[in-house]
């Protein structure tokens, strides 16, 4: 069993969920800053399209490319057109991998009214639709009501008509019962009574009909996501009230993009004017009768106030006089991409070298929508992402230039008229590697570290078992297994030729450089170099026979270790070790070449441990810190409870960067592919003294090339030999940093909470209950789970797990 999440350059293969999403293709939208009627007209084909209430908007003078940070939602946010075209535009439709479109999209949200399992069947009853058309688009509230209630036309355009096939004339007044709003009585009350009035809906609510909508990420200050998100985007949620400049089309997008991100919830994000009485607009916002922010976690409430056209310093004056506090906060903080709302379904799939077949029509979507929906349906879009490998955002990975399909999140293809079957493709680890990295006009290779340790990670099997390393006394072992035989000595005479220039401690980073150099010069311990290591001695170590025979006969599965046994030959005296494949009767001594003739003590016969070569490998390469980096990262970032994704999409212990003419730029010891699109990376040491202040820089340039979400310096010694100023350091760029320690790294359960996060500096173990511990409380933890870790697999079953009933 490969571990998960592990990046590869095998397809994915065998039994799979498979998660799907049927949506309509995402429009982007540019808005005239200086012509408010067309873009009034905008929103209103905006809602007449199916799924456009989650279109993002920009403001784009004269049809120019949109500035920042307008250009990096658009960028980040999956899209397949933007309207209207425009060619000086060209250039930036291409770096989103879009086509530009003259039009609005032909797939009115009327032929979904109209074709849905209950609209035909005339058993859907809609509340009425409270709209803001009526609202006069130059009234200071007009953007507060449209970007919250939104606005459909009296009729679709004929051309949506023909193409959904639907009679001559048909208006959504044939199908839904409008309520407009009056003009003359436009407040903040008004406004959320009208929102949160359970037998009323609006026309946004219309537009995403079927749609599931899927809010952005929210957590606490102390959560594990805000190393990979912003925080204060986390921080605040949707709790935002943007005070707006009537007239002012970037306000309107502001708004209008903030509620799109967050899902169009029934509250918050919502806006105010600017006017003279726009604290009064606030404090009936936040009136606790409505309840229209959003408390989670364990956080205080706090709400953000913020504007695209007004200064932090304009916003001052606002208070709100609810006694919550209030935030001002730059617009460009609080600002990300949208997600795109669908139809979503699951399915069980065989999937052969990465590849599958799905039906258009699963059993969910021919649930709500009739037969002939799809041969009505201009065209529509199909994901599909095995679940567990959510793909992370990428610009070239969203490219549809000569490809029949593109990735978002999974991949998508093209669908519509005379489709009843899909092909998929899932991109390897690999590709999605080779993806970012083209993103950022580099390219990347593993590192020879990286492949051996790769090789020990498949050879382990999974993240669980690496646990069986998380101790002092089993790295111990494994050093001295892997250590060549003399190397003891060398380092007993090193540090006699050292003592005069100083103490152990302070030289102990120049005798580690100097035991590499001289393992580095030697190469691997040739045959009669090789350490060998009984049960006893291991027994020796841990103090517990049941254990260490768990232990060591955990590693001999594994293939990190072959059992043996020495042989003497009692003609020339030539000691040999041989493996216990090569036991027989009869044994040639490899000295003499002689019958030897009592190869065994008549009583016993002893065996012996040695290293595979792998294992051997990683030793001397050091990479079991890049391994166990990369469990505790992984393990605090894994996927919780009903969660199907987390934000990590895969890693890699050990990554060379190149530049396009080849030569390496960089090197990370564990690279992390976030879901968002983003790197994190991780140097790591077998000593703490090698993380010198020119390692840790050249750790933090890396990361601001690759443009990553957070960098870790990690090492295999305890805190107390840590330069707490070394190790304790920020970075300087305000980049997340985090430093990992031996009571970090042989944590096998870390936990991350509100109250302690596994990121925070340590001093002691903490055992299972997040408890500090001493060092004898977290061996006798080690031994418990190797103990209940082994009995589990020993322990007899009727049947093999493979083999449980499927119903």
């Amino acid at each position: 069993m490969a571990p998960e999440r592990l990046l590869s350059d095998e397809p994915l293969d065998g039994v799979r969920t498979v998660r799907r999403m049927l949506f309509p293709p995402p429009v982007g939208l540019l808005l005239e800053p200086d012509d408010l009627t067309r873009a009034r007209t905008t929103l209103l084909q905006s809602c007449d399209r199916w799924g456009g209430a989650l279109s993002p908007l920009a403001p784009s003078p004269a049809g120019r490319v949109p500035s920042e940070p307008w250009a990096s939602i658009f960028k980040q946010t999956f899209l397949e057109r933007v309207a209207p075209r425009s060619y000086d535009a060209e250039e930036f439709l291409e770096q989103l991998g879009v086509r530009g479109s003259e039009g609005t999209h032909r797939d009115t949200v009327l032929n979904t009214l109209v074709r849905s399992s209950q609209g035909s069947s005339g058993s859907q009853v809609w509340a009425p639709v409270s709209t803001a058309r009526s609202i006069p688009f130059d009234d200071p509230w007009a953007f507060s009501y449209y970007s919250t209630l939104g606005a459909l036309p009296e009729e679709p355009g004929q051309e949506s008509l023909r193409h959904g096939h639907l009679k001559d004339g048909i208006k959504y007044s044939d199908v839904l019962e409008f309520q407009d709003v009056n003009s003359e009585n436009l407040t903040a009350t008004d406004l959320l009574e009208r929102l949160t009035d359970p037998q009323r809906t609006t026309c946004l609510d219309v537009s995403s009909y079927l749609l599931t909508r899927t809010p952005a990420a929210r957590g606490s200050g102390k959560s594990r996501l805000p190393a990979l998100f912003d925080p204060i985007k986390l921080r605040y949620g949707p709790n935002i009230i943007v005070v707006y400049t009537p007239g002012r089309i970037e306000d309107l997008c502001l708004i209008w993009n903030l509620r799109a991100a967050h899902g169009l919830p029934q509250g918050l994000p919502l806006a105010v004017p600017y006017e003279s009485d726009t604290d009064e607009a606030i404090s009936q916002l936040l009136d606790p009768y409505f309840h229209a922010f959003s408390v989670w976690g364990f956080q205080d409430l706090r709400i953000a106030v913020t504007s695209a056209t007004l200064t932090v310093d304009e916003l001052d004056a606002f208070t709100g006089d609810q006694g919550i506090p209030i935030d001002r906060v730059p617009f460009e903080r609080l600002l990300q991409p949208i997600n795109k709302p669908g139809i979503v379904s699951s399915a069980v799939e065989n999937l052969l070298d990465g590849t599958c077949s799905l039906p258009i029509r699963s059993p969910v979507e021919a649930r709500l929508l009739e037969a002939d929906f799809f041969d009505t349906t201009f065209d529509l879009r199909l994901e599909a992402a095995p679940n567990g490998a959510k793909l992370p955002r990428s610009p070239t990975m969203q490219s549809t230039a000569g490809l029949g399909a593109s990735f978002d999140r999974g991949c998508v293809v093209s669908v519509g008229r005379r489709t009843e079957f899909a092909d998929f493709i899932f991109p390897t680890g690999f590709d999605v590697m080779n993806a970012l990295a083209k993103d950022r006009g580099i390219r990347w290779r593993p590192s020879r570290p990286g492949r051996v340790a790769a090789s020990l990670a498949n050879r382990v099997g999974s993240q669980r078992d690496l646990a069986m390393l998380q101790s002092g006394a089993a790295l111990d072992l494994i050093a001295r297994l892997c250590a060549r035989r003399g190397q003891t000595y060398i380092k007993r005479r090193l540090n006699d030729y050292l003592r005069p220039f100083g103490s152990e401690a302070s030289l102990s980073g120049v005798k580690e450089e100097l035991i590499a150099a001289i393992d580095a010069s030697l190469g691997l311990p040739v045959e009669e170099e090789r350490h060998e290591m009984t049960l006893g001695q291991v027994n020796n170590e841990f103090r517990d026979k049941r254990m260490a025979t768990a232990w060591i006969e955990w590693l001999e599965q594994k293939q990190l270790v072959i059992r043996g046994f020495r042989l003497h030959c009692d003609r020339c005296g030539y000691s040999d070790w041989r493996s216990l494949g090569e036991l027989s009767p009869n044994f040639l001594c490899r000295g003499c070449n002689q019958r030897i003739a009592k190869p065994f003590d008549a009583t016993s016969l002893s065996f012996q441990y040695r290293a595979s070569e792998l294992l051997g490998q990683a030793s001397s390469l050091d990479v079991l810190g890049h391994l166990l980096t990369w469990k505790y990262v992984d393990d605090v970032f894994a996927p919780r409870f009903t969660e199907k994704d987390g934000p990590i999409f895969g890693s890699f212990p050990g990554v060379e960067f190149l530049d396009n003419f080849g030569q390496v730029i960089g090197e990370a010891d564990v690279v992390f592919v976030l879901e968002a699109g983003s790197f994190g990376i991780a140097e790591c040491k077998n000593s703490a003294s090698g993380m010198t202040e020119g390692e840790l820089e050249k750790l933090w340039r890396l990361g601001e090339l690759l443009d990553c979400s957070f960098t870790v310096a990690s090492t295999l010694s305890p805190s107390r030999d840590c330069d707490l100023e070394q190790w304790q350091r920020e970075n300087p760029s305000g980049r997340t940093h985090f430093a990992l320690t031996r009571e970090h790294l042989l944590d096998p359960h870390p936990i991350d909470t509100d109250s302690r996060s596994a990121f925070d500096w340590r001093a002691t173990f903490v055992g299972g209950l997040n408890e500090e511990v001493d060092q004898s409380e977290h061996e006798r933890n080690f031994k418990t789970l190797v103990r209940s870790m082994t009995s589990w697999e020993r322990s007899p079953r009727k049947f093999k797990w493979d083999d449980w009933p499927v119903d």
